[in-house]
């Protein structure tokens, strides 16, 4: 059992990753309510069909790490992971009004111009650049990729308070 919220970030973030937080916020950025399926009906019929259902609640914290260390993914969740600058991800995941992509659906018929790719990072398993559009929208967008909208609704709120995300981050033992 994890003390605090702070403890289980620290800990998920080791066991998917590999890496160790430098810094790590006390108390959580936003919660967030995830159900599998998600609405009422499809509920109560996979429950009926004995398929899953899962219902979590999700903290998002934010976290300081190493861009540079190695990482030691789960193959078993994730095959590839890059570095993506902040700014450049909130950008990727606006419409072109500047809402963020959280609070709509994505528009199929928007287009990101950009042919962004990132390397993906050191400890990967596929080593192949990571395009933009595995990381824009809500998941699974138009290629069956992208964020999921609490991860969204997270970096729309980290955004915000950008100016407080270095001091939310000192001091925290």
């Amino acid at each position: 059992n994890d003390a605090s919220v702070a403890a289980a970030a620290q800990r998920e973030l080791f066991e998917e990753t590999g890496l160790r937080a430098i810094a790590i916020s006390k108390a959580p950025v936003c919660l967030w309510e995830s159900c599998f399926p998600t609405t009422f009906a499809e509920w109560g019929a996979a429950a009926a069909e004995g398929r899953r259902r899962s219902h979590h609640l999700i903290a998002f914290v934010l976290a300081q790490v190493d861009s540079a260390a190695e990482l030691s993914l789960q193959a078993s969740e994730c095959e590839r992971a890059c570095w993506v600058p902040i700014e450049e991800l909130c950008t990727l995941n606006q419409r072109g009004d500047g809402v963020p992509m959280a609070t709509v659906a994505v528009d199929s018929q928007q287009s990101y111009e950009r042919a962004e790719r990132w390397d993906a990072a050191k400890g990967s398993t596929d080593l192949s650049p990571v395009p933009s559009i595995s990381v824009r929208g809500i998941y699974p967008n138009q290629v069956g990729e992208g964020l999921g909208r609490g991860h969204l609704w997270a970096l729309h709120l980290v955004h915000r308070i950008s100016g407080l995300a270095g001091s939310q981050l000192t001091g925290c033992d």
